[in-house]
């Protein structure tokens, strides 16, 4: 099983998004897929067409001693969601205890898929901790601009460090998407060119381009493959999805 946590610590770079259509066009390929919501705005939770309201579980269902399994809903996609609401803002306080960072960690421990994604919040709060130390690899979504390049390195050079050494050794800087990239502006394609040298070995050679039925799709609750299967946004997330699965080694079990 693969565990991959997508991570902005700046918001807007089309992270939920990247997450919604990695996982579906996953799923497709007859992986079993489960996406975590670890985000309080439920934003993943919503593209699936899942409700965030009270009265269905969720996350914190789970935080408060819910079993995982009766928390895990089934999507109209193939994709398994374990779903977030606006109780999450409340999980700084009702994770405590010296092992509070291993909670979702923990709670996967004996679920049975190819492979989970985790969508987070864009700040390192408790759960966006507790994402990355249960993952295996770590993406980062970001647009193709100068801060967010700064915020990269930044999230590597601090972040994925002090976890490595404190909390989840296993942890791999492994993937970085440029989103909303338009090839009409230099500084995109400047700043393109700068983060191919500063991560080599990171960078996806996918870029999702700035695509307007991306946010329709969203807007629809369905995958872009399905809304509009010709569109840029499709052909570029189908062409992600498989760079993540060579990567990754990702497989139908």
């Amino acid at each position: 099983m693969k565990r991959i946590c997508f991570l902005s610590l700046k918001g807007g770079t089309g992270k939920t998004t990247t997450v919604f259509n990695t996982a579906t066009q996953l799923a497709s390929k007859g992986l079993r897929v489960l996406a975590v919501d670890l985000d309080p705005q439920g934003y993943l939770t919503c593209s699936f067409g899942e409700s965030t309201s009270a009265g269905r579980k969720s996350v914190m269902d789970v935080i408060r001693g819910t079993p995982l399994h009766q928390a895990i809903r089934e999507t109209d996609t193939g994709v398994h969601l374990l779903a977030a609401d606006l109780d999450l803002t409340t999980a700084d306080l009702d994770l405590t205890g010296d092992n509070r960072e291993y909670f979702i960690k923990n709670a996967l421990e004996d679920v049975d898929y190819d492979v989970i994604v985790f969508d987070c919040c864009p700040f390192l709060g408790i759960l966006s901790v507790n994402a990355l130390v249960a993952s295996d690899e770590l993406i980062i979504p970001t647009e193709p601009e100068y801060l967010a390049m700064r915020g990269v390195r930044q999230l590597y050079l601090k972040v994925v460090q002090i976890i490595n050494r404190e909390l989840n050794p296993d942890l791999q800087f492994s993937g970085i998407v440029i989103t909303r990239f338009d090839s009409r502006k230099k500084i995109h394609q400047n700043t393109a060119e700068k983060m191919a040298s500063m991560f080599p070995d990171q960078l996806f050679q996918t870029k999702i381009r700035t695509n307007v039925a991306l946010a329709e799709s969203s807007m629809n609750s369905k995958p872009i493959t399905d809304f509009k299967p010709s569109s840029n946004g499709a052909s570029d997330y189908r062409n992600l999805t498989e760079e993540i699965a060579e990567r990754y080694e990702l497989q139908a079990g």
